[in-house]
């Protein structure tokens, strides 16, 4: 690896955020928000239509916006990637697509006990039950049944659904479509920007394409083409007509059926759209990229696209999502892992924070992607970066990671650290050596929509086979058995798919194996391989009961479903090239390994996936040479010590919560034996308790021009007056916002507050969009001028200082309904604090000039969204060859940044919270300040979940009523304590 590179990677290793490009778009503030990327350390953008765009989709007008970013990308260096839908999912082009007729709309197979009366739907067969058994009959015969009769019909789409324009999803199992979809947007980029494929723009983003929108079924659904019936009659020889109640209930020879089904229909839509969409891309010059949808189950991805895997041997920079605050599914990122190793594909790509809330921290974000670094995931595509946050768009699927945030001048911390992590995991191969053969078809074989149980449990037990191999430190590949028929082979004692061999096959607990996988697995036996197949075993072959399976298997070695017995086994037949033991000599589970080699280096990312634990860990791995830790958070390397024994080495390593660790050893030079072994080990040897009391500002000292946050207070509460009618009991301005759509008149809306003590300094009230409203408070009309904007562009301030009063204050908007007005919450910003007695109803008072340690939000700044400074005198006495650390405990907030007399230390980003203050205290009084950067969660919520801080949310996370407490939800911060720590090393 090169250093220079490795401290300040390139663009293309920079992580890539979905803009949300969702209100009129205008070249200016594109421009601005651009280079307001780049300064912060992102390599380029995804330019996304989202909900609220204003600007038309594909227009004239959207295009010279295109073409604006493109150019600007070229200035700048970075990539204006093209997104190619308006919102998602991909193929129905803004709309476009479905209007050319129903052939091009959304085709399923549907099971009713109701007769269809659709315009467009056709009946294929018609059952009756008797007994656990069905019969076909004939529509005909269906009124003389009195026992259960289902019809079985050809479904298509209707026009009329608002989330894709009032028209429909699209049949991506027809050509057609695709080719239709290419010429709509593909061509229509090239049209306008194509001289810059492969250039400004590197490539392209499709988003959650499938064969069937699997959740907008009113009745147990399959997908279905027109074309199916015929492919499926030619490609396995009989008619799939005759057996479609097999689909749906275990009757029949339905495990073969459903194979052949699912297969069929996986081909058909891998066939249609992919290999498409990665042909025109191919000959294009762009990069085909993006993510399928519901790639994180084995039930899912049967009801929406098939598989998963076969899709990326068609992408040149596989992708997948990764919604909401957690580390789970590891499937989904295994699957992307293995089809770029097997298929030489250097990138993967991974959306990744969305749904995680706007409170979510650095170190949650470096957590995340930690993870998906391990499971050798190199492209970090943020979710999401909002054009502007005016009405609904500040509520899509949070988090707003972009310039509204108060922490946003820090993300170059973790752009940085994720570049050079990018970087790092890019160069050489991934060494792994166990491949896990896939059991999507088994899942096919039990699944159906009417009893997703048996497949769901097939996928979970899968899904905990992987999670228990990286616990073993044993990485591992998917072998999906449709890229093994056509890539696979044997050498030696070597099994080999595309360009990646392996020297253990895993057999999960399954039900059925591809007749090609058990060709391949009987020859790697032959050869001495080392086959492990994991109880219950396969008893089918391409869904037919087959004794060749167990003629094959029971020359394997067969294992207990247990952790423990899956590592005697591996130990046995696989020395490890890496582990990770503590001092006492256990396996440590939560820190995770990826390991490359790149010639004479190896390369070892090492990630603890537990955010609340810390570990002493011992690192062993099977080479020698020299060892040097390379630091993600600074862009520096260092010598490391390690012991040479037992034919490898060992390290010594600490890690943090949610800690990492990235070393290479060098096998062309000898291990550096001067070296200290293991980590720095520091021993505490005095410490001072600060103050809990502090003073406080609403300034960031590092700001250049000592900018003041104001405290707010959010009015999310309306009484409203439809026309001239009575005034409505206090309701959530959502709830206005309906009953005003709904009614389509003339509306007055009253926000009310109370002030206990009148603030110092000028107080604004905020609205979004004060132009479009007749503006009175407390009875005086107030015209709107333009007096700034504060948070997002469009949230607008007004000065009320003149008119507000002690007691109960009120400000009335009034307007007329139109389809564009949203009705949304208001705030009150200035000088002053806020605080309530009983979480529900908040008074203003004066603002405090000295807390406690502790949550702030109790002490005046419930729905604050900035950054405060705390400071306080503190005598110390220095002492020669001591270490001097400022440690924090209990910390919750975005950024703490320390200054000690004047001079400014580190920020602190993730765990260890404690920072080193050495060189900035001296004998005698000492002036310490921690500045505490927010963010806009407090602010803008949700609120009123009675679950509190949500670690996913959505849209409806703000207005879920069945959920709704009107007690205020907030979550802290501030820290609880602090201490100057005196120690060495």
């Amino acid at each position: 690896m090169d250093l220079k590179q490795f401290a300040n990677p390139d663009k293309e290793y920079r992580s890539i955020p979905f803009w949300s490009w969702n209100d009129r778009l205008e070249d200016e503030e594109l421009v601005r928000q651009i280079r307001d990327m780049d300064e912060q350390g992102w390599g380029g953008y995804f330019m996304h239509s989202r909900v609220g765009l204003i600007t038309p989709y594909l227009s004239d007008e959207w295009m010279d916006r295109i073409r604006t970013c493109v150019e600007e990308a070229r200035r700048t260096g970075m990539d204006a990637w093209l997104y190619d839908e308006d919102k998602w999912p991909s193929g129905f082009a803004g709309g476009i697509i479905p209007k050319r007729g129903p052939e091009y709309r959304q085709h399923a197979l549907v099971m009713s006990a109701e007769k269809p009366e659709g315009e467009h739907d056709l009946i294929l067969a018609t059952y009756v039950q008797e007994g656990s058994d069905w019969r076909r009959i004939t529509e005909a015969e269906a009124a003389s049944f009195d026992a259960r009769v289902v019809y079985l019909y050809r479904w298509i789409e209707p026009m009329g659904n608002v989330w894709f324009n009032d028209t429909a999803y699209v049949d991506l199992m027809n050509p057609k479509v695709t080719d239709a979809f290419l010429e709509s947007t593909y061509e229509a980029y090239k049209d306008v920007v194509g001289d810059e494929f492969g250039k400004a723009i590197p490539g392209i983003f499709t988003d959650e394409p499938c064969y069937m929108m699997r959740g907008h079924k009113q009745y147990p659904s399959v997908a279905w083409t027109d074309a199916l019936p015929d492919r499926f009659r030619e490609t396995r020889g009989y008619d799939l007509l005759e057996h479609l109640i097999s689909l749906f209930y275990d009757v029949g020879d339905y495990p073969k059926i459903r194979t052949d089904f699912w297969r069929t229909a996986t081909e058909l839509f891998v066939e249609s759209y992919s290999k498409r969409m990665y042909a025109w891309c191919d000959e294009n010059r762009l990069k085909y990229t993006g993510h399928y949808m519901a790639e994180d189950t084995l039930v899912s991805q049967i009801a929406w696209i098939g598989a998963a895997m076969p899709h990326y041997e068609y992408m040149h920079v596989p992708g997948m999502d990764h919604l909401s605050r957690n580390i789970e599914n590891l499937m989904t990122a295994k699957q992307v892992a293995s089809a770029a190793q097997q298929f030489g594909k250097e990138r993967t790509l991974c959306e990744m924070y969305g749904c995680s809330g706007q409170n979510f921290s650095f170190e949650g974000r470096k957590w995340i992607a930690d993870w998906h670094f391990v499971n050798a995931i190199n492209v970090v595509n943020p979710h999401l970066s909002l054009y502007t946050m005016r009405g609904a768009r500040k509520r899509d699927f949070p988090p707003n990671i972009f310039h509204q945030q108060p922490w946003w001048k820090y993300n170059r911390a973790i752009a940085d650290y994720c570049a050079r992590a990018s970087y790092a995991i890019t160069q050489g191969k991934r060494v792994v050596r166990i491949l896990v053969i896939h059991p999507i078809e088994s899942a096919w074989t039990m699944y159906t929509p009417v009893d997703i149980g048996p497949a769901s449990r097939l996928s979970n037990s899968f899904a905990r086979l992987s999670e228990d191999l990286m616990a073993l430190s044993r990485d591992h590949d998917y072998g999906d058995e449709s890229i093994i028929a056509r890539h696979g082979k044997v050498e030696g004692r070597q099994f080999i798919v595309g360009e990646q061999a392996y020297d253990v096959v895993i057999v999960p607990p399954a039900r059925t194996l591809r007749s090609t996988t058990l060709d391949l697995l009987e020859q790697f036996i032959e050869n001495n391989g080392d086959l492990l197949s994991v109880k219950p075993l396969p008893t089918l072959s391409d869904g037919t009961p087959s004794e060749r399976v167990w003629s094959v298997l029971k020359n394997a070695g067969m294992i207990e479903h247990t952790k423990s017995a899956l590592r005697e086994a591996l130990d046995r037949a696989l020395p490890k090239d890496v582990e990770v033991r503590s001092i006492a000599g256990s396996n440590v589970d939560p820190i995770w390994c990826h390991h490359r080699r790149d010639g004479d280096l190896d390369l070892y990312f090492l990630a603890n996936t537990d955010p609340e634990r810390e570990y002493l860990a011992e690192v062993r791995v099977d080479v020698e040479g020299k060892t040097e830790e390379w630091d993600l958070q600074t862009g520096e390397k260092s010598t490391l010590g390690a012991v040479v024994k037992d034919e490898g080495m060992s390290l010594c390593f600490h890690f943090e919560p949610a800690g990492s660790h990235l070393f290479t050893v060098d096998r062309s030079r000898k291990p550096d034996t001067d070296a200290a072994f293991g980590p720095p080990m520091f021993k505490r040897t005095g410490a001072v308790p600060l103050d809990s009391a502090w003073k406080l500002e609403r300034t960031d000292p590092s700001l250049r021009s000592r900018m003041t946050f104001p405290n707010a207070l959010t009015l999310d509460t309306v009484r409203l007056k439809l026309g001239d009618g009575t005034w409505s009991e206090p309701i959530p301005t959502w709830k206005a916002h309906d009953r005003i759509q709904a009614d389509g008149g003339t509306f007055t809306l009253r926000y009310a507050f109370d002030v206990a003590e009148l603030p110092s300094g000028e107080t604004f009230f905020v609205s979004e969009t004060p132009e479009k409203f007749r503006i009175s408070a407390n009875g005086h009309c107030v015209e709107y001028t333009d007096q700034g904007w504060w948070i997002d562009r469009t949230f607008m301030k007004i000065a009320v200082s003149d008119w507000m009063r002690e007691g109960r204050n009120k400000v009335e908007l009034s307007g007329e309904a139109a389809p564009d007005l949203e009705i949304e919450s208001a705030y009150l910003i200035g000088d002053f604090g806020v605080v309530t007695d009983d979480g529900i109803r908040f008074r203003i008072v004066r603002a405090r000039d000295v807390v406690e340690a502790g949550d702030l939000g109790r002490q005046g700044y419930p729905f604050f969204a900035g950054a405060v400074t705390l400071s306080q005198t503190v005598e110390l006495e220095k002492d020669a060859g001591k270490k001097v650390y400022l440690a924090l405990d209990g910390l919750e907030t975005g950024v703490a940044s320390v200054s000690g007399n004047g001079q400014d230390a580190c920020s602190i980003f993730w765990h260890p919270h404690r920072i080193e203050i050495s060189d900035l205290i001296r004998d005698g009084a000492n002036e310490i300040r921690i500045t505490l950067t927010g963010s806009l969660r407090n602010l803008l919520g949700p609120h009123h979940h009675r679950d509190g801080e949500l670690l996913s949310v959505s849209p409806y996370s703000f207005r879920d009523e069945g959920n709704w407490t009107d007690v205020y939800q907030f979550v802290p911060f501030g820290f609880e304590d602090a201490e100057v720590v005196f120690g060495s090393e």
